[in-house]
């Protein structure tokens, strides 16, 4: 698990640039991280 879900990550998607890094989780949560 990434830290910040309480459940298992589904999705993760990186912004054209690289700095972004969206993911979503079985919790229904979005998160996003800048790298």
């Amino acid at each position: 698990m990434i830290a910040g879900h309480s459940q298992e990550v589904l999705s993760v998607a990186f912004s054209r640039n690289g700095e972004t890094l969206a993911t979503g989780s079985r919790d229904t949560t979005i998160n996003i991280w800048e790298m």
